[in-house]
């Protein structure tokens, strides 16, 4: 009986490495799909604003487009 229960508490110990590691592989996909999501707002974002003409082209915009 005890080699049983020494080879049930090794098996129960591979199982808990076997959860330990998909949990790191899905918390490491869960962090690059949001970065992912993020990447692609930001540049959308940035294509919308950057084509969307307003205060610099109105008669309230008082400079000479830089920024110095």
């Amino acid at each position: 009986m005890v080699k049983i229960s020494s080879d049930f508490a090794q098996m129960q110990k591979h199982d808990i490495k076997i959860k330990k590691s998909e949990v790191k592989r899905i918390k490491s996909m869960d962090i690059k799909l949001i970065l992912v999501g993020l990447t692609v707002i930001f540049t959308v974002s940035c294509l919308f604003f950057g084509t969307k003409n307003g205060f610099y082209d109105s008669d309230n915009y008082h400079g000479n487009g830089s920024a110095h």
